[in-house]
């Protein structure tokens, strides 16, 4: 289910999901792969539905804090609830690249750069080949006056994508 939607086939989605489901209505896979079909679609109010429901049967799940995280960043006056759903996502599982990247953004965007620049670090070394996080990397450098760092984050940047306006 979680590849048709990567593949935008929606209602295979559905349907996968739903087959799963009547095995198992407590399948966390399943409903994690309903949340994001849900939230594709534009039903925001089902993928919370689904999401609340998830977290019930499994709230040890760091892909649903992450997902719950998301979701709060989106509503305002929800972004300290937000990366607390970030910060228990990696708390659960330490090398959640993309939770270490919301969090790390956030964390940058609020001036707590010695905080983002650990993150944007973490991250490097579980995916040093995704161009977006050698960018923030360089943020936090620069944020942080590590000049040269900074440069050859963004210099990395562009190595893996050449034509890349951030870096």
């Amino acid at each position: 289910a979680e590849v048709l939607v990567e593949a935008r086939r929606l209602e295979e989605a559905w349907m996968a999901g739903r087959r799963a489901l009547k095995c198992d209505e407590r399948f966390v896979p399943a409903l994690i792969a309903l949340v994001k079909a849900s939230r594709v679609q534009g039903r925001d109010e089902l993928a919370d539905s689904i999401l609340e429901q998830a977290l019930q049967f499994d709230p040890d799940v760091a892909e649903l804090h992450f997902l719950q995280g998301e979701r709060l960043e989106a509503e305002p006056g929800q972004l300290r609830e937000a990366m607390a759903s970030y910060e228990r996502a990696i708390q659960l599982r330490p090398n959640y690249a993309e939770a270490r990247m919301a969090l790390g953004i956030q964390l940058l965007a609020g001036g707590n750069y010695p905080a983002a620049l650990s993150h944007f670090q973490a991250a490097e070394r579980l995916i040093p080949t995704l161009p977006a996080i050698h960018v923030n990397l360089g943020d936090a450098y620069r944020a942080t006056r590590q000049w040269t760092e900074a440069q050859r984050a963004y210099r990395r940047a562009l190595e893996l994508q050449s034509k890349l306006p951030e870096a």
